[in-house]
């Protein structure tokens, strides 16, 4: 299970007559993180020497973001900052647990369905007697072009119930 840990103090909150800024690396890295993992599994830091919270960029204002200040007692805001980490990696494992095992239910369950679609439309498009599951033909169904399938349905009949049964288990010929 991974977090990923920002400081986002600002790199620039002493200089007069300059917009206030977070490292713009750091910003790229967060950007990306939170892409792959998801805010809830995301925590960010804050200096209070070099600014305040209404000072960050907007839609980092309202995230989670733990401050800190090193001016005093450094020591002392260490502890602090490390009690508060774990109390937050602690109670977000759990959730974090829970959430990636509902992504992969659901994503397994996405690309199965997908998957049997294909494999219904690979029926109907190449025949009963050419069809094959396998990796190649997933590949040619997903390449066809829209000619491509029009050509081949313009000349099939083909009954609703068809793409998932083959008739002549249902009919006598």
């Amino acid at each position: 299970m991974h977090f990923f840990v920002a400081d986002i103090s600002l790199i620039n909150g002493n200089v007069h007559g300059c917009k206030k800024t977070p490292n713009p690396n750091v910003l790229l890295e967060l950007g990306y993180a939170v892409n792959k993992i998801g805010w809830e599994r995301v925590i960010c830091v804050f200096n209070k020497i070099f600014g305040t919270i209404n000072d960050l960029p907007f839609d980092l204002r309202n995230r989670r973001v733990l401050t800190y200040e090193t001016i005093n007692d450094k020591e002392n805001e260490k502890k602090k900052l490390i009690s508060t980490f774990r109390l937050i990696l602690e109670e977000n494992y759990n959730r974090a647990l829970f959430s990636n095992e509902l992504m992969d239910y659901y994503n397994g369950d996405i690309y199965l369905s997908m998957f049997r679609l294909i494999m219904d439309n690979s029926k109907v498009l190449q025949g009963y007697n050419k069809h094959t599951s396998t990796l190649s033909t997933v590949s040619l169904i997903l390449n066809y072009s829209y000619d491509n399938i029009r050509e081949k349905l313009s000349s099939k009949k083909v009954l609703g119930f068809q793409i998932f049964k083959i008739l002549k288990n249902y009919v006598n010929c």
